[in-house]
């Protein structure tokens, strides 16, 4: 992870709304008790104003490890009572989640505006919608797909993804044609594969050539 807090996850900080400290340990350990997930969300909609300053200093962060920043939290506000403790070990853990999926969200968010720019368009995988009968989910996406049938194309496709192209760490480019198949979905044939085709089931950009 980045050493260094970028400004707008600062500015996501500074922007939950401030409550006490009581109130915040109280009322995240009761919902997690309850639920992890109904917690950590909580967590992430407000925060005691002493707890901003703590996650403000780049300091904090080079802690890296989730034990050593409870520590920290426990003796800075002088934290006796277990269920708190607790309440504190979940609130890091959420913030170290939270500023992670921002910062990948950020990245993606650039990265899409670049490919845009650079003449790509984007292609969402479609799934059902609510109480979608099959026959209209099957029409659309004929509707959608059947158009970039046998369209020659380079590709960029999303992260860390396996199959017929191997796996990478970064978005790569990739020449070759789309195929559509009525019933079975949208299959990218890379160059020189004739026979053997990739199924698509997630976004991608691409790009006619």
């Amino acid at each position: 992870m980045e050493k260094e807090l970028r400004e707008t996850y600062k500015q996501r900080i500074l922007s939950l709304k401030d409550v006490s400290i009581n109130e915040y340990l109280h009322f995240g350990f009761n919902l997690y008790k309850e639920s992890i997930l109904k917690s950590m969300e909580y967590f992430k909609t407000c925060m005691p104003y002493p707890f901003k300053q703590i996650l403000l200093n780049k300091d904090f962060w080079a802690l890296y490890y989730n034990k050593p920043m409870e520590e920290l939290f426990i003796k800075e506000f002088d934290i006796k009572n277990e269920e708190e403790k607790k309440a504190i070990g979940n609130f890091i853990y959420t913030f170290q989640c939270d500023r992670r999926e921002f910062n990948e969200q950020e990245d993606k968010e650039k990265l899409r505006t670049e490919y845009l720019n650079k003449g790509f368009k984007e292609f969402e995988f479609l799934t059902y919608l609510p109480n979608e009968l099959n026959k209209d989910f099957d029409k659309r996406c004929f509707n959608y797909y059947n158009p970039l049938n046998n369209l020659k194309v380079l590709c960029l496709f999303e992260l860390d993804k396996m199959g017929l192209l191997g796996s990478f760490s970064q978005m790569e480019e990739h020449k070759g044609k789309l195929i559509y198949i009525s019933g079975r979905g949208l299959f990218f044939m890379p160059k020189k594969h004739t026979k053997t085709g990739q199924l698509i089931r997630s976004k991608f950009y691409y790009k006619e050539i």
